[in-house]
């Protein structure tokens, strides 16, 4: 999958800028372009970085992201560290219409889908992260109605471009408006990652070596974050959902992770409907932002669109 870079400057510029605005020396390395930044790993005496590229409008984002990272580190939870901006308390640089943060680099390996202990490690991982309360700084909440709500303005605007099938966002609708009908009160809010993927972790051998992409995190469900996570861990690494034996070695780590642990919730299908929702929408999304939108997109949406009909088939048994 590629996506546009989000740097139009020339990459010659970087070591001036970074210098200026963070006050670390150091060279570009090749960039790695992702749906919402650009990643360009750095290097210099001071050691390697990574620095995140993002459009202008993604400012707040940026910030969410660093002080999440701060916010995971002081409560043991593994993450990059961001650097500050040279002179100033903030970890955010602006400059000809781009945000710049850098971080630490964090040497690690990827998510292996195979490894049954990496899903356990990575379900500890969240629920740590669950474990801490949610952040006072203004943040959009990531409470299930809201994620819902969410959707559905995403399903319109999906439906206004004309570039989805109608039988697509009639299956997405429906299974919004039944998870909408049958939400519990809404939950404690809790710091949830809100993207928290395989593509978003590095592993050390079987030990989560760092959380990243913090840009989405906030107070929410942990019940929501749970389930998007389960759904969507193995996404981009395999073609299709996940299997119960990995879904429950994730939930097995969740439920073991200490005392401070969320309670798996009881009715964990209907979130699951509920996140396949908000993921399918996205990728909808992406596939209609694209004029020849790559066929891996369609593959994903085709292998996940059944489970609204069964939710419960990638959980485990009783």
């Amino acid at each position: 999958m590629t996506y546009p870079s989000r740097l139009r400057l020339p990459k010659a510029r970087l070591p001036e800028l970074v210098e200026r605005h963070f006050g670390l020396r150091l060279r570009p390395e090749a960039q790695r372009d992702g749906y919402r930044s650009t990643a360009v790993p750095m290097a210099g005496r001071e050691g390697r970085f990574l620095l995140k590229v993002r459009d202008a409008a993604d400012r707040e984002a940026a910030g969410r992201g660093c002080r999440t990272a701060k916010l995971l580190a002081r409560h043991g939870v593994p993450t990059a560290s961001p650097v500050p901006v040279k002179g100033r308390p903030a970890h955010v640089a602006v400059e000809a219409g781009h945000v710049f943060t850098l971080f630490e680099y964090v040497d690690g390996e990827t998510f292996a889908p195979e490894d049954l202990t990496e899903w356990r490690e990575a379900g500890r991982t969240l629920a740590r992260m669950h474990g801490i309360p949610a952040p006072r700084a203004p943040a959009p909440s990531l409470a299930a109605r809201s994620l819902l709500r969410d959707a559905k303005e995403s399903l319109r605007g999906l439906r206004e471009r004309g570039r989805t099938p109608e039988r697509i966002l009639n299956a997405l609708e429906d299974a919004r408006r039944e998870t909408a009908e049958t939400l519990p009160p809404e939950e404690h809010l809790v710091l949830v990652h809100g993207d928290f993927r395989g593509q978003n972790l590095l592993f050390d051998g079987s030990r989560v070596r760092a959380v990243l992409d913090l840009d989405e995190a906030g107070p929410g469900e942990a019940s929501m974050d749970l389930a998007y996570a389960l759904v969507f861990f193995q996404a981009v690494y395999r073609v299709g959902p996940p299997t119960p034996d990995r879904t429950g070695a994730f939930l097995e780590g969740y439920a073991g992770a200490g005392p401070s642990s969320p309670p798996v919730p009881d009715r964990l299908p209907d979130r699951v409907r509920g996140a396949l929702v908000r993921g399918l929408a996205l990728w909808c999304g992406i596939r209609a932002g694209q004029e020849n939108a790559p066929a891996a997109v369609d593959r994903w949406i085709a292998s996940y669109l059944p489970l609204l009909e069964r939710p419960e088939s990638i959980l485990p048994g009783p």
